[in-house]
């Protein structure tokens, strides 16, 4: 459950940077630059907590891209 909150979270904040980017591009102003640097600060933040968790649930703890047919 943490993780689904945590993804919900990750991906309300990439929403709510989209906007404030695209209002900022397109019509300027420091208020809209300043929450959009924001939110992707909080974009750049939550995806390293999703990949932290992830991480946490595999077995081995690391990521090898050997199959696990193969010897």
């Amino acid at each position: 459950m943490n993780l689904a909150k945590t993804v919900w979270f990750a991906l309300h904040n990439m929403s709510r940077y989209s906007l404030h980017y695209a209002g900022a591009e397109m019509c300027g102003g420091d208020t809209r630059r300043a929450r959009s640097d924001a939110y992707r600060h909080l974009k750049n933040m939550s995806s390293k907590a999703i990949q932290a968790q992830v991480y946490d649930m595999m077995p081995t703890g690391t990521v090898s891209a050997q199959a696990q047919d193969r010897p």
